[in-house]
């Protein structure tokens, strides 16, 4: 039996991201996988946004074993929506596995039996790109939103929110916020290229006639 770590905050944040229905089942819900150094990362995409975080190991013993487990998006959701006012809120999420192969996940007073999604999850280190090519690009600002909100877990003040992007084209886009730990990536939206840098309208500089 092993007993991971998962900050709770990481979780909300990362949910956002998760899809709910869609026909590719591994993407509702979480990825949680724990790397060989035993690093917690918490991955999830709806097909056009990503983000993951990353939780180092904090040295004490055992370490976890390498793993990778498809939470359901229902599991994480009863977590990631603990009352504010709740003792829990500042306890991290335990997720633990079983040698008989049950999973639980407990947060103070609240303890939930699941069952993993069953299917591998997307490689999303290929999803990420090594480097940007700058170009801009349209992107959907629904999607955006999402990485505001996650970005407003980790700000107390929503007034220090700050998304900055690295622009790729037509290929996927990084997104960062102020935590270290956590990193997104957006795909932006096909466009016709007579969209882009159009400046300002014609009309912009009319003036008023004179009474």
């Amino acid at each position: 039996m092993q007993t991971l770590q998962i900050n709770r905050k990481h979780m909300q944040a990362v949910l956002l991201f998760a899809a709910k229905d869609d026909i590719r089942n591994y993407l509702n819900g979480v990825m949680v996988e724990v790397m060989p150094s035993s690093a917690v990362r918490l991955v999830a995409a709806n097909g056009y946004a990503m983000a993951i975080t990353h939780t180092p190991h904090d040295g004490g013993e055992p370490a976890p074993t390498p793993v990778q487990i498809i939470i359901p998006h229902h599991v994480c959701k009863q977590f990631a929506k603990i009352n504010p006012a709740s003792k829990s809120i500042a306890l991290p999420i335990l997720l633990v596995v079983r040698d008989d192969g049950a999973y639980t996940m407990t947060c103070g007073d609240l303890s939930v039996n699941f069952t993993p999604i069953d299917g591998k999850f997307i490689d999303y280190r290929q999803a990420f790109p090594r480097e940007c090519s700058g170009e801009k690009a349209d992107f959907n600002p629904e999607l955006l939103m999402l990485f505001r909100k996650a970005e407003a877990l980790y700000q107390p003040s929503t007034w220090n929110c700050r998304l900055s992007m690295e622009w790729n084209g037509q290929g996927a886009a990084l997104c960062h916020g102020v935590d270290p730990e956590f990193i997104g990536a957006v795909m932006p939206m096909r466009t016709d290229s007579d969209s882009a840098e159009k400046g300002l309208p014609e009309w912009f500089d009319d003036q008023a006639e004179d009474a």
